[in-house]
């Protein structure tokens, strides 16, 4: 990560960031369909879990600005809860109690983070735009098991920083963007990240915004070891769509 955080703040130094020619503000709301993978429960004592699909929804925001060597800045909050009454596929504790592989039981786990980063650009033009910087995010992670009248919940939560890296492509002569986006940390035996990718369609272009429509492909990854007496490995994928607007 310290190597990795160098390789960063060189590629700013050598490169030298590009300011944005005025102000500008990009905020939008994306809806996502989310399978999920988990493994979860005490640590050293984790098991997988058998949870359904589930819907996502998140918010995203940036402000850019024209000042030399201050970072523009953004902001994206995610939540997606998944749940089932199903067998679970491991044997694994959570609290004090003990639960045994193929136990039919309702199972709830929610995830939750939200990230601030700051960030330069180091292309900005009509056919290329790379953004580089850092994340800081807060990971908040909720297991719940219930069996008859035993109710067992346990919290996760921990601050991350990460490497962030946007890209966006123009197709030539079309209102039509590929881009690919994401967040990457590895700790010790921690190891977090997501990505988007996908194309995005420019619908609405007035003089006071411009609106437009995202589509693709995300994927994110926890696997956070001996936090809050916990261990979760977990992923989730699947496509999204979101609509956003730039001032």
């Amino acid at each position: 990560m310290k190597f990795l955080a160098r390789m960063v703040f060189g590629s700013l130094f050598v490169a030298g960031p590009v300011t944005a020619d005025m102000l500008g503000v990009r905020a939008g709301l994306e809806y996502w369909q989310a399978k999920p993978e988990v493994v979860a429960g005490n640590t050293g004592a984790a098991g997988r879990w058998s949870l359904q699909d589930a819907n996502g929804l998140a918010w995203a925001a940036r402000f850019e600005h024209p000042i030399p060597l201050l970072p523009n800045f953004a902001a994206r909050y995610q939540q997606n809860d998944y749940s089932a009454q199903a067998p679970l596929l491991d044997s694994l504790q959570l609290g004090q109690t003990v639960y045994s592989a193929g136990q039919n039981i309702r199972q709830y786990q929610k995830y939750q983070h939200y990230d601030v980063t700051a960030y330069y650009e180091l292309i900005d033009n009509p056919l290329l735009s790379i953004d580089l910087g850092l994340t800081v995010r807060q990971l908040k992670v909720k297991s719940e098991l219930n069996s008859n009248s035993i109710n067992n919940t346990a919290d996760l939560s921990v601050l991350l920083p990460m490497l962030y890296l946007d890209t966006e492509i123009g197709v030539w002569g079309t209102d039509t963007v590929v881009f690919a986006k994401g967040n990457y940390s590895r700790y010790q035996s921690d190891l977090t990240y997501d990505w988007q990718a996908g194309i995005a369609w420019r619908l609405i272009d007035v003089a006071m915004f411009q609106g437009y429509v995202r589509a693709g492909w995300q994927y994110n990854k926890q696997d956070i070891s001996d936090r809050d007496h916990l261990d979760v490995q977990a992923s989730s994928s699947g496509g999204f769509v979101g609509l956003y607007l730039d001032f």
